[in-house]
């Protein structure tokens, strides 16, 4: 993730709205920004899926302006995030995270703290209290801020959330407290194209002094036919011209198995696009993110030098539980420690539970052209799904390493132009496999 002093409010807002254990980034979780309104949290599976995902976003889990929910898996919960910053050659408290669920495992709260360093203990920052619909996802979050003078909790903003067909999120609409009433703010509206991924979200600022909506910020994204985002753009409202203005570009290159290897950001000056930032990433044989490293580019030259970077600790279920950040120093050349990052769950690597055995079904069978690929998880797991030849080779990979909640699943997948003969469907949850034999035929 990259730190930009000048980061959109649209971009802030739609980290509210991704879906979980998408995005990566080299900085501190305890910052979930975003990078081309891709929500970023080390927090929640393994980063390196922001945009290989399926395009589509629902409420996440952001500070900034407002949190969204996220519909937590019900036997692998995050539980607490520490957040520690190096200070004077040791590490010190700086905040910490704890979040709180309900019987059907969803968040219903999430307390932020900050380290008092005089009185040596923790002291409430922000609390955030969700609301939850009755498939789980959140319909409204209100943001409230400790009161040191009052020793109370008040009203800051508040965050609904209204969904399409296919729950994902249509609108966010944010309201700021003001005296005894909410009152709007601003509002992301997001557009989908016909495959039902996200190509446009247009975020609005509301006008008091009309009592109306005005354009401020769009995300347009350029997606592929399974909807990798490849490409997206911010443009600002140019209120004089009342067009639309380019201001930077995020652009994504991939690995075999669809993981993000580089997001790099270039802004528009003079009608050219410059380079100024890009962040890499490495992954371990699993897929699992264990190395960020972000570089800027000296305006105008295309030249790159470190920035800050990033380790990553696992656990069997590819979920980070530590993270090391440092940054560089130009005067020295060497990386100096700068924050670290430990997560806690409620049940260590992994749910060994969460098996699909008996839920993992295809049709048609022969298949002729497609072949639709069905399962479902009795609890949130790490899943990968491939197609493989007779010889033992991958011919489709159709999940990768990927985090998904409880419930059912299908996939359609394209076998027009594989061969006639015996292939296996091969499902992996949380490194558990199950198989089924398919035949396919012209």
């Amino acid at each position: 993730m990259m730190k930009i002093a000048s980061i959109s409010v649209a971009a802030l807002c739609l980290c509210a709205l991704q879906s979980l254990g998408q995005g990566a980034g080299p900085v501190n979780p305890q910052h979930r920004s975003t990078v081309s309104g891709l929500r970023i949290s080390a927090g929640r599976g393994n980063a390196g899926s922001a945009a290989s995902a399926a395009n589509g976003i629902t409420a996440g889990e952001s500070k900034v302006p407002a949190s969204g929910g996220r519909a937590a898996s019900s036997s692998h919960h995050l539980l607490q995030t520490l957040n520690e910053e190096w200070v004077n050659g040791a590490w010190r408290n700086n905040t910490r995270t704890t979040s709180t669920y309900d019987a059907g495992g969803y968040e219903v709260s999430s307390l932020e703290e900050t380290w008092d360093t005089v009185a040596a203990a923790w002291q409430p920052m922000t609390k955030d209290v969700f609301t939850n619909g009755s498939n789980g996802r959140p319909t409204q979050v209100i943001t409230q801020q400790w009161n040191d003078t009052t020793n109370a909790w008040e009203n800051a903003t508040r965050t609904s959330y209204t969904y399409s067909g296919s729950d994902k999120v249509s609108q966010m609409l944010v309201e700021t407290w003001v005296g005894d009433a909410w009152l709007n703010y601003l509002r992301t509206t997001q557009t989908f194209g016909a495959g039902g991924y996200a190509t446009n979200a247009l975020s609005e600022m509301w006008d008091t002094a009309s009592a109306g909506w005005k354009p401020f910020e769009q995300e347009v994204y350029t997606n592929n036919s399974n909807g990798t985002v490849q490409q997206s753009v911010l443009q600002l409202w140019d209120t004089t011209g009342n067009a639309w203005t380019d201001y930077y570009r995020i652009s994504y290159t991939y690995n075999a198995a669809n993981k993000p290897t580089q997001e790099q950001m270039d802004f528009f000056v003079n009608s050219l696009w410059f380079p100024i930032r890009r962040t890499t990433h490495t992954y371990d044989g699993n897929n699992n993110l264990i190395h960020d490293l972000d570089e800027t580019a000296t305006f105008g030259t295309g030249t790159w030098k470190n920035a800050q970077q990033a380790d990553y600790t696992n656990d069997a279920a590819g979920d980070p539980t530590l993270v090391i950040g440092q940054v560089w120093n130009d005067a020295s050349s060497a990386w100096e420690n700068s924050y670290r990052t430990t997560m806690t769950y409620d049940t260590p690597g992994g749910v060994a539970s969460a098996r699909a055995d008996e839920a993992f079904a295809l049709y048609p069978n022969p298949a002729v052209g497609h072949c639709d690929l069905n399962f479902t998880l009795p609890a949130a797991a790490t899943v990968d799904l491939s197609l493989v030849d007779g010889l033992g080779r991958t011919v489709a990979t159709i999940i990768a390493q990927e985090r998904m909640e409880a419930g059912e699943y299908h996939r359609m997948v394209d076998v027009g132009s594989l061969a006639n003969g015996s292939y296996l469907a091969v499902l992996r949850v949380n490194g558990a496999s199950t198989i089924r034999r398919v035949e396919l035929v012209r």
